[in-house]
């Protein structure tokens, strides 16, 4: 039996059914790549919601015992909340409302497995600093304000 890195009812939760190239060329690879959209309208943030899914759902760290702790930032929480709040209801739908805690104020969501999601605005461009993150993802990077990148 092959091994995937989502397992096939997170992905009938999401509402994405890969067809056989998908499987063979994609989800049976552990290695990952980064998909760089620029046009309008293409998918970008299904295609964040989707990474954030296999970043939160990856098991702690065999040798640290850390979860994951994933970050996001657009250029305003409105922005950034579009990928995150869709990966948030397709994962309540898979897996049940008490599967995750969200805090709408501080803008995080912890999981009970542990792992833990922060979404940031570029409007405190510091506002990410400080912890190590196990994945992070920027929308509309071309809009991150220039302080964000030091």
């Amino acid at each position: 039996m092959t091994e995937h890195a989502v397992p096939l009812a997170a992905w009938a939760a999401l509402g994405y059914t890969p067809n056989a190239w998908q499987w063979d060329n994609v989800h049976t690879k552990t290695h990952r790549f980064i998909a760089g959209c620029t046009c309008r309208q293409c998918g970008k943030t299904m295609a964040m919601s989707a990474e954030i899914h296999n970043a939160m759902t990856r098991p702690a760290d065999p040798i640290s015992g850390k979860h994951p702790y994933v970050g996001v930032m657009a250029v305003d929480f409105d922005r950034a909340d579009l990928p995150v709040m869709q990966w948030f209801e397709w994962y309540i739908a898979a897996f049940g409302a008490d599967s995750a805690h969200i805090n709408t104020n501080r803008h995080f969501i912890r999981l009970t497995s542990g792992a833990l999601l922060r979404w940031f605005s570029s409007e405190n461009p510091r506002g990410a600093a400080g912890p190590t993150y196990s994945d992070f993802f920027f929308d509309e990077s071309q809009w991150i304000a220039n302080e964000a990148w030091v």
